[in-house]
């Protein structure tokens, strides 16, 4: 019998692929970084802590600080990019129908994945 579910959201429940990159593309723009990753190449960064992507693009000591403000910035305005993925909604709903308790896993910030269940 099934105890509980545990679910990663990124990618599992929720594709935020656009949000994700438009981000990141503005960052870039705004702190003039040079030369701006492809989205291609940006999605080979997706599930990596930010840490190790600023590392990995060296982005310039002095502009790590306002690179993360933007970042988190330009994530939250484009919330309306975030969209389940197909039967996601629908899977989630059956197991609530059915008492079966669940969690969700992600590595995004707190606020950012609060909005992503609601």
């Amino acid at each position: 019998m099934v105890q509980a579910i545990i679910f990663d959201l990124d990618g599992t429940l929720v594709d935020n692929t656009q949000q994700i990159i438009d981000s990141f593309m503005e960052t870039f723009q705004e702190i003039n970084f040079q030369p701006i990753p492809t989205p291609n190449e940006l999605k080979r960064y997706f599930g990596k802590p930010l840490k190790d992507i600023i590392e990995v693009l060296q982005i310039p000591a002095g502009k790590i600080e306002l690179f993360k403000e933007l970042l988190v910035q330009h994530v939250t305005e484009k919330e309306h990019l975030v969209h389940f993925t197909p039967c996601a909604k629908e899977l989630l709903e059956f197991f609530k129908e059915h008492r079966i308790p669940l969690a969700i896993v992600t590595s995004k910030r707190n606020i950012t994945a609060s909005f992503l269940i609601k």
